[in-house]
């Protein structure tokens, strides 16, 4: 069904305002399209079109003779039908090589520099939400003593995240046994997933016949079923709040402390980011689509990072509404890949 010129027009209207409005952040009036922009419209058939756009809940008039403003269902329709698709610039990207060029090998702290480069390249806050250590897959572990019934467990997982639990004996291991026990349980674990640990030695203790052996798998269980992976809450690194303060939608304290309240919590954040862990490419949320009051007036855009082929935790900024959406999608699109890559090559 070909468009009409009315419906070309409306689209025309509405790109126009939301990009007008992401550049200035002022409500924009029919005067103001009719003289920059040249449509061949009388400022009166444009604020008929304008009109007829806030009757469909596309914009909305905070003031009777002001201008208009892009809701969020006006900006889901622009993403989804008017926004060209951007590509990362070469300056961007020469950026964001800089930024992880002397990045420290560790997992946590590439992830907690991560959401600072989302931060300082898009001006957003930048958001990851950490790989679950109960979802990695086992690497290796070592047992080390501290006293007769005290051992330090540290446990690598093959994305190179270390996870170090103090754990108390009922009864004490001599060196030899410790030397063991981490031989037995680096041969019989490799590559297995951290969730099947306990189900396995458990399966494996009650299998095994042996007494020496059995022994071994029995003193497994003790470690292995107390605290070893009890630090696995969902974690969230958040970097670059003080860029939503500096949005000038955002000067009324009210609205602000609401926000920064949420950001502060996380909460809202954290069940979005969950929630968009292995979804295919980008995810956008938009003012009331991310489901919370309080963040409603922003919008957050996501992707998931992997190691090889599964993903494992999610990243993304969170911004005002009237966000630049081309270039922080082509920015969070990025930042996955590469981040995507060098947790890849640290599981090697």
């Amino acid at each position: 069904m070909q468009e009409t010129d009315l419906e070309k027009r409306k689209r025309r209207v509405l790109e126009i305002i939301i990009e007008s409005y992401t550049d200035t952040v002022l409500p924009v009036g029919s005067l103001t399209i009719s003289r920059k922009y040249r449509l061949g419209l009388s400022p009166a058939t444009i604020r008929n079109i304008m009109a007829e756009l806030e009757e469909e809940g596309f914009l909305v008039q905070q003031h009777t003779s002001g201008g208009r403003l892009p809701t969020d269902k006006g900006y889901r329709f622009y993403v989804d039908s008017l926004m060209h698709t951007g590509f990362i610039t070469q300056e961007d990207e020469k950026r964001i090589e800089k930024e992880y060029k002397s990045r420290n090998k560790e997992l946590e702290f590439l992830i907690e520099e991560t959401s600072r480069i989302l931060s300082i390249i898009t001006n957003y806050a930048g958001v990851v939400l950490f790989p679950r250590l109960a979802d990695g897959i086992f690497r290796c572990v070592d047992i080390i003593p501290v006293t007769r019934h005290k051992v330090l467990v540290v446990l690598v997982t093959l994305s190179g995240w270390m996870n170090s639990t103090l754990v108390e004996l009922e009864e004490p291991m001599d060196e030899s046994e410790l030397r063991r026990l981490v031989r037995l349980l680096n041969n019989e674990l490799e590559e297995l997933p951290l969730y099947e640990i306990k189900d396995y030695i458990l399966r494996r203790t009650i299998e095994e016949r042996r007494e020496p052996v059995f022994y071994i798998f029995k003193r497994a269980i003790e470690i292995f079923g107390l605290n070893l992976l009890v630090s696995d809450d969902d974690r969230l690194y958040l970097e670059g709040t003080s860029n939503i303060l500096e949005q000038p939608e955002f000067q009324d304290v009210d609205r602000i402390k609401v926000i920064l309240r949420a950001l502060e919590k996380k909460k809202a954040i954290l069940e979005i980011m969950k929630q968009d862990i292995g979804k295919e490419g980008i995810n956008i949320h938009i003012g009331r689509e991310t489901g919370y009051k309080e963040i409603e007036d922003c919008s957050i855009i996501t992707a998931s990072y992997k190691m090889k082929e599964a993903a494992i935790g999610t990243l993304g900024v969170i911004g005002p509404m009237r966000m630049d959406y081309s270039r922080t999608i082509s920015v969070v699109e990025h930042i996955s890949k590469v981040l995507s890559r060098i947790i890849s090559d640290m599981a090697e």
